[in-house]
C-alpha cells in the first residue's frame, strides 16, 4: 500500500482549468456521487493531494490548540469517519445504493487507511447505510484520529509532543508544524464558506464536514459567522455524508445527555437498608 503523500503543498490542491472542472461535474452526474479528480501535474511531477480526513484533522488540531476543543473535539470522531466515507465516494471506490454503502469491486485507492476501511465495507456481512458506517468508523476499534495523526506527524505536517500530567502520566499531543499548508487550507475554506460561487465536490464535502463538526467559527470573522454557518449547513444538508455525520453527532450528544441524566437520577434515589 502507498501512504497518502502530504507535505508543504498539502492544501494547494486546485482544479487547474475549466476543462478539469467540467470533467469533474460530468463524472458527478454520471455516477450520481461526487467523484475524485486527480490534481494537475506541475513541472513533470504530480501535485501533492491531501485526503479529506487529513485536512479535517489539520483544522481540528489547529482549533484545539487555540481553544479547549469542547463540542468540536467530541464531534471529531464522527467527522473523521464521515470524511473517510466521503473520500471513498470521491474516488469512486464506494457508492451509495438502495442497499446502503457498498464497495466498488476491484477498486482500491492505494491509501492504506482508506483501503482498510474499503475492505471492511466489502467484507461486511450485512450492508449498512452511510449513517451506520459513520457510527461504526467513529468507534475506538478503528482509531482514525491516532492513525491520521501519526501519518501527518511523519509527513511533517503535525508536530508530536509528549508531556506528563501531574509529572507522572505521559500524554501525547499534536500541534501544527506546517503553517503555510494550514493557511492555504483555511483560505480555501473561507472562500468556500463566504463566496457565492459553486464549489467543486471536494471542497463542498470538506465545508459540510467542517460545519457538522462545529469548526466554522474559527475560519471566519465574528460578523461573518452567521452567513458561514448557514452556507455550511445548506451544503451539508444536500450531501448524504454530511447529513449522516450531523445525525451521528446529534445521536451521540443525546446519548450523553441521557446517560448523565440517568446518573443524576440514580444518585438521588435513597438506598434502603
Amino acid at each position: 500500500m502507498i501512504s497518502s503523500p502530504i507535505s508543504g503543498e498539502l492544501a494547494r490542491l486546485r482544479i487547474a482549468s475549466l476543462h478539469e472542472a467540467a470533467r469533474h461535474e460530468r463524472l458527478v452526474r454520471q455516477a450520481g456521487h461526487q467523484a475524485h479528480v486527480p490534481a494537475p501535474r506541475t513541472h513533470g511531477r504530480p501535485r501533492v493531494t491531501a485526503t479529506l480526513p487529513e485536512e479535517l484533522l489539520l483544522l481540528a488540531v489547529d482549533h484545539e490548540c487555540k481553544t479547549s476543543g469542547g463540542a468540536a473535539r467530541a464531534a471529531l470522531p464522527y467527522g473523521l469517519a464521515g470524511a473517510v466515507v466521503a473520500e471513498l465516494l470521491l474516488r469512486e471506490a464506494a457508492a451509495v445504493t438502495d442497499r446502503g454503502l457498498l464497495a466498488v469491486t476491484g477498486r482500491l485507492t492505494g491509501d492504506g487507511l482508506l483501503d482498510d476501511v474499503l475492505t471492511r465495507i466489502h467484507t461486511s456481512r450485512r450492508p449498512r447505510r452511510v449513517t451506520g458506517w459513520v457510527g461504526a468508523l467513529a468507534g475506538r476499534s478503528y482509531n482514525l484520529r491516532s492513525r491520521l495523526s501519526r501519518r501527518l506527524a511523519t509527513a511533517g505536517v503535525l508536530r508530536e509532543e509528549e508531556r506528563r500530567v501531574l509529572g507522572v502520566l505521559p500524554v501525547r499531543r499534536y500541534t501544527v508544524a506546517e503553517q503555510s499548508a494550514l493557511a492555504e487550507l483555511r483560505a480555501r475554506l473561507r472562500a468556500g464558506l463566504l463566496g457565492g460561487d459553486a464549489l467543486n465536490a471536494r471542497t463542498a464535502s470538506l465545508v459540510g464536514l467542517v460545519g457538522a463538526c462545529g469548526l466554522v467559527d474559527g475560519l471566519v470573522a465574528c460578523d461573518e459567522r452567521r452567513a458561514a454557518r448557514s452556507r455550511a449547513a445548506a451544503i451539508s444538508d444536500d450531501d448524504p455524508v454530511g447529513t449522516a455525520v450531523s445525525a451521528a453527532i446529534q445521536e451521540a450528544r443525546a446519548d450523553a445527555v441521557a446517560g448523565a441524566t440517568a446518573a443524576v437520577v440514580a444518585s438521588t434515589i435513597p438506598t434502603t437498608s
